[in-house]
């Protein structure tokens, strides 16, 4: 009662259906035009593939057991083109990971025999999403991150070292300079830090030096998505 939240939210295609892309059948939820999909699937003890209806190369695929406890991994190809993976609920800097990266139709995941798994995967849409990678000043003047859209979310993560999940939206600051975050590894309350980025009509720029967003020489990845995605808008 009398608490205060917030929701973001992406909207797949229904309930899903069985897709056999893999060598693992997975039951996936695809909105291809948004590059978003839900898939869920059971491990098999050992590397195996899995469908997931994108039609293109996910950049992110989101996992996590939903039989058992354990961290969310935060699987990519964002920063060097190879398969590497975050944790989605520590502040652990990029690491290598094993497997193959995803092709058009499957990814690659390994779970315990039998544990039901659910996997979130993105890819980036020209006037929707963006996911991608920018490296830091050191300076309040920081990068400008170019986006094609003016975004209503951001999120940020460090990957050459150990940082937090710092999370951004237009509904908490609706006005620029944005100055409110929540982190995605953490249960602290939302805090406010003056001049941490603008929202741009066309990106976002840092405003500050913190070593979670614009550490000189620090590589974040960031993933944004769009306030007005007219490409990909519902038909009414």
């Amino acid at each position: 009662s009398s608490e205060n939240y917030v929701s973001w939210n992406w909207k797949a295609n229904g309930s899903g259906s069985t897709n056999n892309d893999g060598n693992q059948a997975s039951s996936v939820s695809a909105n291809q035009a948004a590059g978003f999909s839900i898939a869920s699937f059971t491990g098999t003890g050992s590397w195996t593939t899995y469908g997931h209806g994108l039609g293109v190369i996910p950049e992110v695929v989101i996992t996590k057991s939903r039989s058992a406890s354990g961290d969310w991994y935060f699987v990519h190809n964002v920063v060097d083109g190879s398969l590497d993976y975050l944790v989605l609920n520590t502040t652990a800097a990029n690491s290598n990971a094993s497997g193959t990266l995803p092709s058009s139709s499957i990814f690659y995941s390994s779970y315990s025999n039998n544990q039901t798994v659910v996997a979130y995967c993105f890819a980036s849409k020209p006037g929707f999403s963006k996911i991608g990678i920018y490296t830091g000043n050191g300076n309040a003047s920081g990068p400008f991150i170019s986006t094609g859209f003016k975004p209503a979310w951001v999120m940020i993560k460090r990957t050459d070292s150990a940082a937090e999940w710092v999370m951004f939206d237009n509904k908490r600051s609706p006005f620029n300079v944005v100055d409110k975050v929540l982190l995605a590894e953490n249960s602290v309350s939302e805090y406010t830090i003056a001049n941490m980025l603008d929202i741009n009509s066309n990106g976002f720029k840092m405003r500050d030096t913190h070593s979670s967003r614009n550490a000189n020489n620090g590589v974040y990845l960031y993933m944004a998505f769009a306030e007005s995605p007219f490409k990909t808008a519902n038909a009414r």
